[in-house]
């Protein structure tokens, strides 16, 4: 899933979850990842990964 602007919270939280990849700031070869960076190849990309979120909470 693609945004072009930050995705909330909940949204993160519910990708995380569902196993599924959500990126966000998304313009032309440059993005962050916010859940599901293990399934992407980044070659030729400028990205950053977001982690600050704990990844345990709420489970």
């Amino acid at each position: 899933m693609a945004s072009v602007s930050a995705p909330s919270g909940l949204a993160v939280r519910l990708a995380r979850e569902m196993g599924l990849t959500l990126v966000g700031f998304l313009r032309g070869k440059r993005f962050i990842v916010y859940a599901g960076e293990e399934r992407l190849s980044l070659a030729g990309a400028e990205v950053a990964a977001w982690f600050t979120m704990d990844r345990n909470k709420g489970k």
